[in-house]
């Protein structure tokens, strides 16, 4: 005759062996879910690129680890306008340990007409570090621009008749927040 004993480890054994599979299978389902991503906040975080609405973003993407800005946007502020330097777009983001970093525009135009398009694809200098590729990055953006219509020598169409020190300063203020992509 078997004891007490021997039947409870008897059935805790056959207990084990037949859920034990299922176990398993769960194991590696939640497993596989959690490698795909799922349970990341930044994949339910929105992304976004906004300004003031006369000012609107058409495409936006962070590359290169969040160091470059590529951007796309309609001046639709009903003026012509210049960015009133190379340094004028200031940059702010902790996760590239920058305050008041700034994109080199080197080359760029500054000059824009009303109703044209803007388009950016400068690196923000100095950065402290690089974000991970597919990591979530917010920019907060600072845009230092003059109304060139308000300066009574500038020629409609003519960027360069626009004098930064006569026509009107304005400051413009931005969020761009998205997933940093390769290349």
């Amino acid at each position: 005759m078997r004891s007490r004993k021997s039947m409870k480890g008897q059935s805790a054994l056959e207990y084990l062996m037949t859920y034990s599979w299922a176990l398993l299978i769960l194991l590696v389902v939640l497993v596989l879910i959690y490698a795909s991503g799922v349970f990341n906040p930044g994949r339910f975080t929105p992304r976004e690129c906004t300004f003031q609405p006369a000012f609107q973003c058409s495409s936006y993407k962070l590359t290169d680890g969040g160091q470059r800005v590529s951007m796309i946007a309609t001046n639709g502020l009903g003026f012509d306008i210049k960015i009133k330097s190379i340094n004028g777009i200031k940059v702010t983001s902790t996760e590239l340990g920058v305050t008041d970093a700034t994109l080199d525009l080197q080359g760029a135009p500054l000059y824009y007409q009303n109703g044209a398009n803007i388009k950016f694809d400068p690196a923000i200098v100095p950065i402290a570090q690089k974000a991970a590729d597919n990591s979530l990055v917010r920019l907060d953006i600072t845009i230092e621009y003059v109304n060139c219509e308000t300066d009574p020598h500038y020629v409609p169409g003519h960027g360069d008749t626009c004098d930064e020190t006569v026509a009107s300063s304005h400051v413009m203020s931005g969020r761009i927040v998205a997933i940093t992509e390769v290349g």
